[in-house]
């Protein structure tokens, strides 16, 4: 499951509930919280993100999340120590491979 958030990350993103909702039933085992295409974070956004960190990792959702790096949002992830908490990768196709074992030829 691919959440894609634009523009400032807290105004128009789905809740926490919704997310979980969806995750039970599509099954999904992880979330990527793609804000490579956002352009600010503010404390609602990283209350957003908290708050589906503690809502879908004890469902079994992984949260995973995607800034694009030396960004302003990534910045603020790090300033705000975000990053210890949440997986946070520079890209999607990162984030996808992620934890994936390499296969063997």
């Amino acid at each position: 499951m691919i959440i894609e958030v634009t523009g400032e990350v807290g105004s128009g993103v789905p809740s926490p509930k919704e997310l979980a909702e969806q995750a039970a039933e599509k099954r999904t085992r992880v979330a990527i919280l793609d804000l490579s295409q956002a352009d600010t974070i503010d404390s609602e956004g990283l209350r957003w993100l908290e708050q589906v960190s503690t809502t879908l990792e004890p469902a079994g959702v992984k949260v995973r999340v995607v800034s694009k790096e030396g960004s302003k949002v990534g910045k603020i992830l790090r300033l705000m120590k975000f990053d210890r908490f949440v997986l946070v990768l520079h890209t999607v196709i990162d984030a996808l491979r992620f934890g994936r074992r390499a296969s063997k030829r």
